[in-house]
């Protein structure tokens, strides 16, 4: 049911500009349709991302094993956004020796 109505919003969202197609001379040029437009568009991505990450926290975190795998993952994803980040800095300070 909450699918479908996402769905049909984005379906929505997306045909509105089509509607448009009418509109006077001074409208286009200011380009607040468009604006209201862009506005609905993040709000509707926002609401579908809390969506998602409450639809994620509600699910059980798994056996044993799967949270022994999840820990090792997650240690090792944060090793390396540790390392990219040492390494680009390091990187940026050779190619620029004033920073």
């Amino acid at each position: 049911m909450k699918k479908t109505f996402v769905l049909a919003l984005s379906l929505l969202l997306l045909a509105l500009p089509c509607s448009f197609g009418e509109q006077s001379q001074a409208n286009q040029e200011s380009g607040f349709d468009l604006m209201w437009l862009t506005l609905a568009g993040s709000v509707t991505a926002l609401l579908f991302a809390v969506v998602l990450i409450i639809q994620v926290m509600k699910k059980e975190p798994g056996s044993k094993e799967m949270k022994e795998i999840s820990d090792y993952i997650h240690t090792g994803a944060m090793a390396y956004l540790f390392l990219g980040t040492f390494y680009h800095s390091r990187l940026y300070r050779l190619d620029c020796p004033s920073l």
